[in-house]
């Protein structure tokens, strides 16, 4: 297999198999046209996909009937989560595949992230150009940069304000449009350090607020 990903059957059908993720786009389902087929009626004929995007591999549901879980937390379909090595996806009831990336274990200074912005959600790191950003950011820009990043990943990348305020102060009440103004000004300023000639972050009035990747080089 060789740094290719790859998947292993820990509960359900197959059990114990191993499948690599041998292309940059995986679709498991019922169906027999599927890239990786299980043979049950719970498992939808197009059930979920793995991908890789922006150097990072993703899993999505592909709007199966009963859901595809990452780490326990049920994905809506057409939103994308990024998978980690370890991670574990359960298809509806009868499945549970764990996820492995052996790039992923090769020493933080052989390994390549992406070409661009990346972020690591474990850690609360921030990588541009595969350089952490030093010092890191504050845990409210790291969160509100997240969810911003998140949302690019997805059919509709545009964050609204209240999505905003709920990433950057969770549990609190009251979070006026100026609060939020100022906390993106300095998210925008501490990139703007690492690439000048982009904005990471972009903005319309009444719209949101949206994040652009790099173009890769």
């Amino acid at each position: 297999m060789m740094n290719r990903p790859y998947l292993v059957v820990e509960c359900g059908p197959g059990l114990g198999e191993e499948i690599c993720v041998s292309r940059d786009s995986l679709v498991i389902g019922r169906d027999s046209s599927s890239d990786y087929a299980i043979p049950n009626d719970r498992i939808s004929r197009r059930h979920a996909r793995i991908f890789l995007q922006d150097g990072r591999w993703m899993l999505e549901d592909l709007g199966s009937r009963n859901h595809t879980r990452l780490e326990g937390v049920k994905l809506e379909p057409g939103k994308p989560k990024m998978l980690s090595d370890g991670n574990r996806i359960q298809l509806a009831s009868q499945s549970i595949l764990g996820f492995h990336d052996p790039a992923t274990t090769q020493s933080d200074d052989s390994k390549i992230i992406t070409n661009g912005l990346w972020l690591d959600a474990d850690r609360g790191d921030v990588y541009i150009h595969n350089q952490a950003l030093e010092p890191k950011l504050s845990r409210r820009s790291f969160s509100i940069l997240n969810l911003l990043y998140e949302k690019s990943l997805t059919p509709y990348p545009i964050a609204s304000q209240e999505e905003i305020g709920a990433a950057g102060w969770p549990d609190e009440y009251g979070i006026s449009d100026t609060m939020i103004d100022s906390e993106i000004y300095r998210l925008r300023k501490r990139l703007e350090e690492h690439v000048l000639d982009h904005d990471f972050i972009q903005s319309e009035r009444g719209r949101g607020r949206w994040f652009v990747q790099l173009e890769e080089k």
